[in-house]
């Protein structure tokens, strides 16, 4: 029985930095220019998963000609072997979307509503982490505070958040709100002592210097 005729190929892994890494292996004819075929072998062969390895080959002018189809591997291999009576087809190797294509990764230093002081004593309540640049404290829970990064995320939406800049800006803010709300509870006191005098004193109008309050 005569042996099956193969075509070798010659593939150029790129590993960056000017640096490649070479196989040399064959298929047989029937399958060489089958573009599913050879790509699971390079696959195999450098170990990388389908998404990755993306084949080029490059024309006598010196560009690099994307392959992905059957047709345009045949034109590869028809150019190689119109070249030398050794049928020997170079491809090109490159790592492609799940490697290469990756998106690139946000800096690691502060940023925006995350530049400046850094809150003493304070710890975000949603990342527990420091709290740099602005403070953004909620008025309805008591304590309850977040980064600039949290907050820029919607953390905490259910509730207005009172944003400080500096560490002395929410040392402020907290007393003028502690005195508001000082005064505000005596107010509704005294109000509420006088209103109960006016409602009591009909009922007691035989008693004298007698002021009964009720809850």
């Amino acid at each position: 029985m005569p042996e099956e005729a193969s075509m070798s190929f010659k593939v150029y892994l790129d590993l960056g930095g000017g640096k490649q890494e070479v196989r040399r292996f064959g298929l047989p004819e029937t399958v060489a220019t089958n573009y599913n075929v050879l790509r699971e072998k390079i696959c195999s062969i450098f170990g990388l998963s389908n998404q990755d390895a993306l084949l080029s080959w490059k024309d006598a002018e010196g560009d690099s000609i994307t392959i992905s189809s059957d047709d345009e591997l045949m034109e590869a291999v028809a150019d190689s072997v119109s070249k030398s009576s050794v049928q020997l087809v170079r491809i090109n190797v490159t790592e492609g979307n799940s490697r290469s294509q990756l998106p690139p990764t946000s800096p690691s230093g502060p940023q925006g509503n995350q530049q400046g002081e850094v809150h003493p004593g304070v710890t975000c309540d949603s990342c527990n982490g420091r709290v740099q640049g602005f403070r953004y404290k909620c008025v309805t829970c008591p304590d309850f505070d977040l980064c600039g990064a949290c907050e820029t995320k919607g953390q905490h939406k259910e509730h207005r958040m009172m944003r400080f800049p500096k560490p002395q800006d929410a040392a402020h803010g907290s007393s003028g709100r502690r005195m508001r709300m000082d005064q505000a509870t005596t107010q509704l006191t005294l109000g509420c002592m006088a209103r109960v005098e006016v409602e009591t004193s009909p009922l007691h109008h035989h008693s004298v210097g007698v002021v009964v309050l009720e809850a």
